[in-house]
């Protein structure tokens, strides 16, 4: 049995639902992964409705009101648990990530948002978790890993901890950059910036809202 370092908050929305919105109905393309959470569908997978049917999907940019503020760090947490046992169990998947969303807030000592992305099976009983951890602009890698790290020591279940930096920029879900605007991956979090030909109609939201340039032409007419 584990032990978290604190007790586990029910925060099922936040760390079932993965990041990104599901694309409009003409540009949704659905696996044959029948779904009730996120937390059913594979990697980066959402569960969107579509014909009266839940599938798994890929998803596209989040909106803006959803914009991630804060930092951004990929970690993967390897603990002692049978695979098959832990779906074998109602809510199994659940509770596991329940469990680790306690683990991690008690080792940061901080309020994160940690979202659900995939469990694996590791061999001889042992399963890794993937999250995604989004912290405060105070928190950066640097003292997010060494914390992260603790929970070897502090919890014999816990067997490998692994925190680096994500690419906002590969992944659509992650970054609201305009197709019109270059993503740039930075530490923790990203930057967009409108590319030459275009203006940013938001300069406080800088590469979300580029547009075109006018151009005004004016006729002359020559005096003979």
């Amino acid at each position: 049995m584990l032990f978290p370092l604190n007790e586990a908050v029910n925060r099922s929305d936040e760390f079932t639902a993965k990041p990104g919105s599901c694309p409009t109905a003409d540009r949704l393309s659905p696996s044959s992964v029948d779904c009730e959470l996120d937390l059913d569908c594979p990697g980066w997978q959402k569960c969107c409705q579509r014909w009266g049917q839940f599938l798994c999907t890929d998803p596209t940019r989040p909106k803006q009101d959803l914009r991630f503020q804060g930092n951004l760090w990929n970690a993967t947490v390897t603990v002692k648990m049978d695979y098959q046992q832990l779906l074998s169990k109602e809510n199994g998947l659940l509770n596991l990530t329940r469990l680790l969303q306690a683990m991690i807030t008690g080792a940061l000592e901080c309020d994160v948002s940690i979202f659900y992305l995939n469990s694996w099976p590791v061999h001889p009983y042992r399963i890794s978790t993937n999250l995604l951890i989004l912290s405060n602009f105070s928190l950066s890698l640097y003292n997010v890993a060494p914390k992260l790290h603790l929970l070897l020591k502090q919890i014999p279940e816990v067997s490998s901890v692994t925190v680096q930096d994500v690419d906002e920029c590969v992944h659509p879900a992650l970054h609201q950059c305009s197709l019109q605007a270059d993503c740039n991956n930075t530490l923790g979090s990203y930057q967009c910036v409108c590319q030459q030909e275009y203006l940013d109609g938001d300069p406080n939201n800088p590469g979300v809202n580029c547009t075109g340039r006018t151009v005004c032409s004016q006729n002359v007419q020559k005096l003979f």
